[in-house]
Protein backbone atom coordinates (compact mmCIF):
# COMPACT_ATOMS: atom_id res chain seq x y z
CA UNK A 1 0.00 0.00 0.00
CA UNK A 2 0.79 3.32 -1.15
CA UNK A 3 -0.38 5.13 1.98
CA UNK A 4 -0.66 4.80 5.79
CA UNK A 5 -3.21 5.94 8.01
CA UNK A 6 -2.09 9.77 9.30
CA UNK A 7 -0.31 10.40 5.89
CA UNK A 8 -1.77 13.43 3.79
CA UNK A 9 -2.18 12.38 0.18
CA UNK A 10 -4.09 14.29 -2.68
CA UNK A 11 -7.58 13.41 -4.39
CA UNK A 12 -10.21 14.80 -6.22
CA UNK A 13 -13.53 15.44 -6.22
CA UNK A 14 -15.83 14.20 -9.23
CA UNK A 15 -18.17 16.69 -9.85
CA UNK A 16 -16.64 19.82 -8.67
CA UNK A 17 -13.66 18.96 -10.25
CA UNK A 18 -11.46 20.44 -7.43
CA UNK A 19 -8.44 19.24 -5.71
CA UNK A 20 -8.34 18.07 -2.14
CA UNK A 21 -5.17 17.68 0.38
CA UNK A 22 -6.68 14.48 2.27
CA UNK A 23 -5.07 12.66 5.65
CA UNK A 24 -6.25 9.07 5.53
CA UNK A 25 -7.90 8.14 8.67
CA UNK A 26 -8.62 4.34 8.25
CA UNK A 27 -8.17 1.52 5.57
CA UNK A 28 -10.28 -1.48 5.02
CA UNK A 29 -9.71 -4.12 2.42
CA UNK A 30 -7.75 -1.29 0.34
CA UNK A 31 -10.56 0.89 0.74
CA UNK A 32 -9.25 4.92 2.08
CA UNK A 33 -11.57 6.34 4.85
CA UNK A 34 -10.19 10.36 4.17
CA UNK A 35 -10.57 13.29 5.51
CA UNK A 36 -10.48 16.47 3.73
CA UNK A 37 -8.48 19.01 4.79
CA UNK A 38 -8.22 21.99 2.18
CA UNK A 39 -8.67 22.88 -1.13
CA UNK A 40 -5.47 23.18 -2.78
CA UNK A 41 -3.98 25.23 -5.82
CA UNK A 42 -1.80 23.16 -8.09
CA UNK A 43 1.56 23.77 -5.74
CA UNK A 44 -0.42 22.58 -3.33
CA UNK A 45 -1.00 25.52 -1.58
CA UNK A 46 -4.10 26.41 0.47
CA UNK A 47 -7.24 27.67 -1.10
CA UNK A 48 -9.70 27.11 1.40
CA UNK A 49 -10.70 24.87 3.98
CA UNK A 50 -12.12 21.16 3.11
CA UNK A 51 -14.75 19.53 4.92
CA UNK A 52 -16.09 16.18 5.14
CA UNK A 53 -15.10 12.72 4.84
CA UNK A 54 -14.97 9.99 1.98
CA UNK A 55 -13.67 6.67 0.92
CA UNK A 56 -11.24 6.51 -2.18
CA UNK A 57 -9.21 3.97 -3.71
CA UNK A 58 -5.38 3.80 -4.05
CA UNK A 59 -5.81 4.61 -7.38
CA UNK A 60 -7.22 8.09 -6.56
CA UNK A 61 -4.63 9.02 -4.34
CA UNK A 62 -1.81 10.95 -5.32
CA UNK A 63 1.26 12.42 -3.43
CA UNK A 64 1.00 15.44 -4.35
CA UNK A 65 -1.22 18.30 -6.27
CA UNK A 66 0.73 18.33 -9.07
CA UNK A 67 0.16 14.38 -10.21
CA UNK A 68 -3.70 14.96 -9.15
CA UNK A 69 -3.65 18.23 -11.94
CA UNK A 70 -2.08 16.65 -14.33
CA UNK A 71 -3.84 13.25 -13.95
CA UNK A 72 -7.09 15.43 -14.69
CA UNK A 73 -5.56 17.28 -17.78
CA UNK A 74 -4.47 14.58 -19.48
CA UNK A 75 -7.96 13.39 -18.64
CA UNK A 76 -9.85 16.88 -19.89
CA UNK A 77 -7.89 16.71 -23.16
CA UNK A 78 -8.86 13.36 -24.35
CA UNK A 79 -12.34 13.81 -23.27
CA UNK A 80 -12.29 17.24 -25.45
CA UNK A 81 -10.78 15.46 -28.42
CA UNK A 82 -12.85 12.53 -28.22
CA UNK A 83 -16.06 15.56 -28.36
CA UNK A 84 -14.02 17.83 -30.95
CA UNK A 85 -14.98 14.68 -33.23
CA UNK A 86 -18.97 15.21 -32.55
CA UNK A 87 -18.71 17.92 -34.46
CA UNK A 88 -17.42 18.13 -38.24
CA UNK A 89 -20.44 20.98 -39.65
CA UNK A 90 -22.22 23.67 -38.79
CA UNK A 91 -25.05 21.61 -38.42
CA UNK A 92 -23.11 19.45 -35.80
CA UNK A 93 -22.34 23.05 -33.85
CA UNK A 94 -25.65 23.76 -33.54
CA UNK A 95 -26.95 20.53 -32.76
CA UNK A 96 -24.26 20.21 -30.04
CA UNK A 97 -25.76 22.12 -27.16
CA UNK A 98 -28.89 19.86 -27.21
CA UNK A 99 -26.42 17.11 -26.39
CA UNK A 100 -24.10 18.45 -23.96
CA UNK A 101 -24.90 20.80 -21.00
CA UNK A 102 -23.29 23.87 -21.07
CA UNK A 103 -24.41 26.18 -18.85
CA UNK A 104 -25.44 24.15 -15.65
CA UNK A 105 -23.89 25.26 -13.06
CA UNK A 106 -22.97 21.75 -11.58
CA UNK A 107 -24.03 19.93 -14.12
CA UNK A 108 -21.96 22.03 -16.78
CA UNK A 109 -19.40 20.08 -18.93
CA UNK A 110 -16.67 22.22 -19.48
CA UNK A 111 -14.68 19.78 -21.72
CA UNK A 112 -17.74 20.12 -23.99
CA UNK A 113 -17.39 24.11 -23.62
CA UNK A 114 -13.90 24.07 -24.34
CA UNK A 115 -14.64 21.75 -27.71
CA UNK A 116 -17.65 24.09 -28.95
CA UNK A 117 -15.42 27.36 -28.59
CA UNK A 118 -12.40 25.54 -30.67
CA UNK A 119 -14.86 24.10 -33.59
CA UNK A 120 -17.47 27.80 -33.52
CA UNK A 121 -13.58 29.43 -34.14
CA UNK A 122 -12.51 25.96 -36.71
CA UNK A 123 -15.97 26.24 -38.37
CA UNK A 124 -17.72 29.96 -38.27
CA UNK A 125 -14.28 31.76 -37.12
CA UNK A 126 -16.44 33.36 -34.31
CA UNK A 127 -13.81 33.78 -30.83
CA UNK A 128 -15.94 32.67 -28.42
CA UNK A 129 -14.13 34.00 -26.04
CA UNK A 130 -14.06 37.47 -27.16
CA UNK A 131 -17.75 37.81 -27.64
CA UNK A 132 -17.83 37.07 -23.51
CA UNK A 133 -15.32 39.36 -22.89
CA UNK A 134 -17.32 41.93 -24.95
CA UNK A 135 -20.90 40.75 -23.26
CA UNK A 136 -19.31 41.35 -19.83
CA UNK A 137 -18.49 44.58 -20.36
CA UNK A 138 -22.46 45.20 -20.39
CA UNK A 139 -22.92 43.60 -16.86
Amino acid sequence: MKFKIGDKAYTYENWTGLVYEVEIEDIKENIYEIHFLSVVNRNGIEIEKGIGNSQRTEENLWENAEEVYKYLDDKSAKNVEKLLEQIETVEDLIKFPLWHCLNGEEYTDYDAIKAYKIKAKELLNIDLDEEVKEAAKYL
